[in-house]
C-alpha cells in the first residue's frame, strides 16, 4: 500500500493499475491509502483494512478491472453479498458490521466499464485527473465507527506428508480434472512456508501438468472451477493479444506478440519457424526482460511457451517461475490450450498435448480452506470411477511354466514385442527388475502388474494353472 495522509478520509483502489503511477500524480495530503485489489481473494484483506480504520469514509473504486475485482466490490456496496457470489468472504465479519460498513462507506466508482462518463477513465494520467476534480466535493467526516480487529481466518489443513523434494507429474484429459490432481499433491506434500506477501503458502518445486485431450473450442467447464464462464473469456484476450492496458504493467499477450512495444511478435515467429522447419527446437517465445524484470516487484510469473512437433501433432510447453495454483492456473491453462490451437491450426497440425511446468506451484493459506472444500466436495458429489488408460509405454504379457517353476514376462507394444523378456520365481524380484528398465509409464500400471505377477507367484507355488486377468482356481 501506499501511504499519505491518516487523517484524510479517502482510500483509492486502483484494481489492477500500477497503484504508484496514480498516487505520484495526486498530493498525498490528500488521501490516506493507495492500493490495488487483484483478486477476489483481496476484498477480504480491503475490509479488514477499512473495519481498521474507519476514518475511510470515501472510497475510490478506479483503474483496469482484469479478474472483476471491482465489480465484484462494486456490487458489495451496492447490495452486499449474497448466495452465489464468486467473492468468499472470512466468517470472522459479523454481518452486522459489513452493514455498517456499507452504510458508512461511500463508493465512488470510476472504472472505465461503470458508466459511459468513466470509458475515457483507462490510463493513470486520466485516472488521476478526474480524482483530482472530485476530491474536492468530499466533506470532511468521523469514522463511521470505532476501530475494529478482525483477524484473518486461520489456515486449514494438516502438516505435509514426506515426498520428493521436486519433480511431481500429473496427467489429465483436461484442464478442470489436472487441476484437481494438482491441488491434492500441493494440499497434501507442499511445504508451508513464507511468502513475499502476508500470509503463508503451501509450495511444491517443478511440478509437470500434462493435458491430454481439452478441446479449447468447447472446453469442459466443471462447476468446482473458482471462477466464472465470463470471467475465463474476459481473461483470454490477456495471452491471446498484444493489447496493452494502460497502467497495467504487464500482460502476457503483450509481453509474447509486441515485446517490449517493439512490434516483434514472437509467436508470428514461431509459426513462421515451425512452417519451414517442423523439427526444430527453436519454436520459443519468452515474456521475461532481464534488464526490467529481474528488480521489479511484480515480474511475469510465465517465463516461455514453446512448440515442437512430433508424428504430425503440435506439442506444447509453458513454463512458470511462480504459480498461484487455485486462483491463477487454470485460467492459465485454458488460455494458453487456446493458444496452442491457434498456432496448430496455422501451421497445419493436429493438436497434441499441452505441458505446463510450475518451478514454484502454490496455494496461499487463504485458500487451504476452500482448496480442501473442493476436493471434499469432487470426492462426495462428482468422483466416477476411473477409468483404464493404456499405458503410452505398452504392456506385459505375463504366463507360468509350471514345469520349470518359473514366472515369464514379456513387454509388447503396439508394434510387437519389445526386446524386453523377463523370468523369474517370485513377483517381487521381477517388480524391481521391469521398474529399473523404466517400462511403465502409468502408477495404475505398476499396481496391475504387482497383483498379477503375485498371482502368478501363488499359482507357480500350489501348481495351479494361471491365467492373466482371471482369478486363480482357489
Amino acid at each position: 500500500m501506499i501511504l499519505g495522509n491518516p487523517a484524510s478520509n479517502v482510500g483509492i483502489c486502483t484494481l489492477w493499475t500500477q497503484k504508484a503511477l496514480v498516487a505520484q500524480r495526486l498530493d498525498a495530503s490528500q488521501f490516506f491509502i493507495c492500493a490495488n485489489l487483484y483478486s477476489l481473494a483481496g476484498i477480504n484483506f480491503l475490509l479488514r483494512n477499512i473495519f481498521l480504520f474507519p476514518q475511510i469514509r470515501y472510497l475510490i473504486l478506479c483503474g483496469a478491472d482484469q479478474s472483476q475485482s471491482g465489480a465484484a466490490l462494486a456490487k458489495f456496496f451496492e447490495q452486499g453479498f449474497g448466495p452465489g457470489d464468486q467473492v468468499r468472504l472470512d466468517e470472522g465479519f459479523p454481518p452486522e458490521a459489513l452493514e455498517q460498513l456499507r452504510r458508512g462507506v461511500r463508493l465512488i466508482d470510476l472504472r472505465p466499464t461503470a458508466t459511459p462518463e468513466n470509458a475515457s477513465l483507462k490510463n493513470p494520467e486520466a485516472i488521476a485527473t478526474r480524482i483530482k476534480t472530485i476530491l474536492p466535493e468530499f466533506v470532511a467526516l468521523d469514522p463511521f465507527g470505532p476501530s475494529q480487529y478482525y483477524p484473518e481466518s486461520q489456515p486449514e489443513g494438516h502438516q505435509p506428508l514426506p515426498s520428493e523434494a521436486t519433480g511431481f507429474r500429473v496427467e489429465g484429459s483436461t484442464v478442470a480434472e489436472t487441476w484437481l490432481e494438482l491441488l491434492r499433491l500441493v494440499m497434501r506434500f507442499g511445504q508451508i512456508k513464507p511468502t513475499d506477501y502476508s500470509q503463508a503458502q503451501r509450495e511444491l518445486f517443478n511440478t509437470v501438468a500434462v493435458i491430454t485431450d481439452e478441446d479449447p473450442d468447447n472446453i469442459f467447464f466443471a462447476a468446482w472451477l473458482p471462477f466464472s464462464r465470463q470471467e475465463l473469456e474476459d481473461y483470454y484476450p490477456q495471452m491471446l493479444t498484444p493489447q496493452k492496458v494502460p497502467g497495467v504493467s504487464y500482460t502476457y499477450g503483450e509481453r509474447l506478440r509486441n515485446f517490449k512495444g517493439s512490434g516483434l511478435d514472437q509467436i508470428a515467429s514461431l509459426k513462421a519457424r515451425l512452417r519451414e522447419a517442423p523439427h526444430t527446437r527453436r519454436a520459443v517465445a519468452i515474456t521475461w526482460d532481464a534488464f526490467v524484470d529481474s528488480e521489479s516487484d511484480n515480474p511475469p510469473c510465465l517465463l516461455e511457451v514453446g512448440a515442437g512437433v512430433q508424428q504430425g501433432k503440435l506439442y506444447f510447453t509453458a513454463r512458470f517461475r511462480s504459480h498461484d495454483l487455485y486462483t491463477a492456473w487454470p485460467q492459465n491453462t485454458f488460455a494458453l490450450r487456446r493458444l496452442q490451437k491457434e498456432i496448430a491450426d496455422e501451421v497445419g497440425l493436429a493438436l497434441g498435448p499441452l505441458t505446463i511446468l510450475s518451478h514454484s506451484a502454490h496455494i496461499y493459506a487463504d485458500k487451504w480452506k476452500y482448496a480442501l472444500e473442493t476436493l471434499a466436495s469432487f470426492e462426495k458429489n462428482e468422483k466416477k470411477h476411473r477409468e483404464w488408460k493404456s499405458d503410452p509405454r505398452g504392456y506385459f504379457i505375463i504366463d507360468i511354466r509350471l514345469d520349470d517353476k518359473v514366472i515369464t514376462v514379456q513387454h509388447a507394444t503396439l508394434n510387437g514385442f519389445s526386446p524386453f523378456y523377463f523370468e523369474g520365481d517370485n513377483a517381487q524380484q521381477l517388480c524391481h527388475e521391469i521398474a529399473r528398465e523404466k517400462l511403465v509409464g502409468r502408477d495404475e500400471h505398476y499396481a496391475y502388474l504387482g497383483r498379477e505377477l503375485m498371482k502368478a507367484e501363488i499359482a507357480l507355488k500350489l501348481g495351479l494353472p494361471y491365467l492373466q486377468d482371471k482369478d486363480l482356481a482357489l
